[in-house]
This record gives C-alpha cells, structure tokens and sequence, in this order.
C-alpha cells in the first residue's frame, strides 16, 4: 500500500471517529463529571496538537530536500494544514477531543443555568433539603405517574418550587441517591395542573413504579 493511500485511510477512520462519537448530553453525569470529563478531552487535545507539531519538526529535520511535498494544503478542522502529507489523523483526533471539552463544558453549564433557573431565591443551602409536603392530602395513581393533591389553604405554590429546585438540585448531581430525595428521578416533569394539585410522571415503567412507591412513603393516604 502506498503512503499516500495509506494516510488517507487513517485520515478517513479519524474522520469517522470525530463523526461517531456521541455528543454528551446533561443527564449523562454530574455538572462535577461533566468539568471533570472536559479537562480530560481538553488534555488529550493539547497532547495531539503537541504530537502533531513534534512531526512536523521531525519532518523539517530529517527531509529537508522533500520540502516541497509541503506546499500542498489540505483543510483541516481548523483551516489550512501544511505537512508533508497536509492534515494529519492526529490532528483530527486533536480537534475531535477538543470538540468535545467544549460539549461537556456546555452540559455543565447547562445543568448550572437550570439550577440556579429553577432555584431562584432559594439559599444554596436549602435545596438540598427534600421539600416538605405540606398541606398534602392524599396521592393518586396516573397515567405515567402520581398527582399529589392538597388540602384547602396548602401552600402549594411554595411547595412546588421547592420540588422543582429540589429537582434540579439533583439533576445537577447527576440523581446521586446519597445527596436527594426518592422522589426526584432522572427523566421525571413535575407539572401543576390544578390549583391544588401536583403532577409528577416518568417517561417508563421502572421509574413510574418508583414514583408510587416514593410517593406512597412521603404521603401514605392514597387511593
């Protein structure tokens, strides 16, 4: 196999690396594992930019009589790569980790923005306290979930922000079990549809049934 067959074979599988890899979403992890995860891709970007640069070097060292197989642009990621055989697999894979910093540093940022959306005037310490069901009356089974309905006089709207600050407290810490509530699942709505009643579904069967159940424990009249 020639060289030059041979680089565009490994350009076309770091292409196809940069282009299968899953795009983070914020309820993969943590804001926490999200920085994390971004430090990690944003190092291993350098590293392949340094590695990039360390072969152009070599390259300019050891064939300079080749020089002129230099003047050959190809387009990289980042515009106009000249090498000995123009943009490089490493340099591709550089941009694709690079990419993907910035895709977790936005999902952090995103869960942190819903956060402090969602928790308006609500001290940071106290949103990782399980709001209190107060005025509650009983709990009633729906499609995909419960309803929680009060009693006359509740104070149900401070109840449900505080459900929903709680909620997106625990969204943000990835629904560690350790730091929330049991009612407050990953992929859950909580949704006011009456003056005084709370609904709060999931999108599957496992979590709707762990809905009932929490929502049994926190109210225990239910019909």
């Amino acid at each position: 196999m020639g060289m030059r067959r041979q680089h565009a074979y490994s350009l076309v599988a770091a292409l196809v690396a940069c282009a299968t890899t899953p795009a983070p979403k914020p309820d993969d992890m943590s804001a926490e594992q999200h920085r994390e995860e971004a430090a990690r891709e944003g190092a291993a970007a350098r590293q392949g930019l340094d590695d990039h640069a360390m072969r152009s070097r070599m390259w300019e060292t050891a064939a300079p009589q080749h020089a002129d197989t230099r003047t050959r642009d190809e387009y990289g990621p980042a515009g106009p790569v000249v090498g000995p055989r123009g943009a490089t697999p490493d340099l591709y894979l550089a941009h694709a980790h690079a990419v993907h910093a910035r895709q977790h540093e936005a999902a952090a940022l995103e869960l942190e923005r819903f956060e402090s959306q969602e928790c308006s005037g609500i001290p940071s310490g106290e949103r990782s306290v399980c709001p209190l069901l107060r005025g509650a009356g009983v709990v009633a089974d729906v499609a995909g979930g419960i309803e929680i309905r009060f009693r006359d006089g509740a104070p149900v709207d401070d109840v449900q922000r505080r459900m929903r600050c709680h909620f997106a407290y625990a969204r943000a810490r990835g629904f560690d079990e350790a730091d929330g509530c049991a009612l407050y699942l990953k992929g859950i709505e909580i949704d006011r549809t009456d003056a005084r009643v709370i609904r709060i579904t999931a999108g599957d069967p496992p979590t709707t049934a762990r809905l009932r159940t929490a929502g049994r424990e926190q109210v225990p009249a239910v019909r």
